[in-house]
């Protein structure tokens, strides 16, 4: 870290604010709305900008890159370790959609525009249901977690189109050892 970014120090604590669901955050004429959604991880937020109506949503609502979605958008769930929660991150999804954004801001990479919001929840959706059933197959002994990674490569590229393996190959990888993490934890 240090060759990358330098010495990293902490911000002072006076500059730290924990916040609730439900919070409002002083940013701009109307705040910022904060809800706490679990499912990518348990400390996760996002927040919803009410004037234009953008909803940042950190890895809740998945990765998508834009130099992928030349012939349609394509988005991928973030399963990274070490609290992926499929059920939750199904929630996660449902409270985005029911905020009736016009944009989503990712935080990996870009906006996604409201009417592609309702395909990429469905895409993400489906890769959520895909990573549960692999963290299943990994607890039940018919997934070994060295196979993983080649397994989501497989179910998730299967089920999408125009998805450039090589974009997002290092999220698939990421994402693999997450839904390791899941299957193995106690």
């Amino acid at each position: 870290m240090d060759r990358l970014y330098g010495t990293i120090l902490p911000c002072s604590v006076e500059r730290v604010r924990e916040v609730t669901d439900g919070a409002r955050v002083p940013f701009g004429p109307e705040g910022l709305e904060i809800r706490h959604v679990r499912g990518h991880a348990n400390h996760h937020v996002i927040a919803r900008e009410p004037v234009s109506g953008t909803v940042f949503t950190g890895d809740a609502f998945g990765v998508s890159y834009p130099v992928a979605n030349t012939r349609g958008i394509v988005a991928i769930p973030s399963t990274s370790p070490t609290d992926f929660d499929g059920e939750e991150a199904l929630k996660a999804i449902d409270m985005i959609e029911s905020m009736h954004p016009e944009r989503v801001a990712l935080t990996h990479y870009g906006f996604i525009e409201k009417d592609l919001i309702p395909i990429v929840a469905d895409q993400l959706r489906t890769g959520i249901r895909t990573s549960m059933e692999i963290v299943s197959e990994i607890r039940s002994g018919t997934l070994l977690p060295e196979r993983v990674e080649s397994e989501l490569f497989s179910r998730i590229g299967a089920g999408m189109r125009s998805l450039d393996l090589g974009t997002f190959g290092i999220d698939l990888k990421v994402n693999a050892q997450g839904l390791i993490h899941a299957a193995t934890k106690s």
